[in-house]
């Protein structure tokens, strides 16, 4: 029989759910795109600020890597998610065998679909991936 899990809800599944059930549905190419043009419109807005006759100092410039980063692997998990959505026939057993057997089982109940998962499961941390 299968163990019950310790401390509730795998955080994959977790993940993968939270945007399963909301109505706004953001783990998507479009909001991606979204969250990038609102990083950029937020630099030219600091660019115009800076251009005051104040000249005060921003030391923001972290947050915004941070920003880029984050909008870049939101964009690969969610063109992966797309892929697979549209594709079902892509997904193969080896995507699965790294996913924790209880995120698996957890995310029928969840309403978290296997790309959704899959999706939530993958680390974009370099270009090339």
């Amino acid at each position: 029989m299968p163990k019950k899990p310790e401390r509730g809800i795998h955080y994959l599944v977790g993940f993968a759910s939270r945007y399963a059930r909301s109505p706004f549905k953001t783990l998507t190419a479009g909001t991606a795109l979204l969250r990038a043009d609102a990083l950029v419109r937020d630099a030219r807005d600091l660019l115009e600020v800076q251009a005051l006759p104040r000249r005060a100092r921003f030391e923001i410039t972290s947050y915004y890597a941070v920003g880029l980063v984050t909008c870049l692997e939101w964009h690969g998990r969610s063109r992966l998610v797309d892929l697979m959505t549209f594709l079902p026939s892509c997904i193969e057993a080896n995507d699965v065998k790294n996913v924790a057997s209880l995120a698996i089982s957890q995310m029928v109940s969840e309403g978290a679909t296997i790309p959704q998962l899959l999706g939530a499961a993958t680390n974009v941390s370099q270009l090339s991936d």
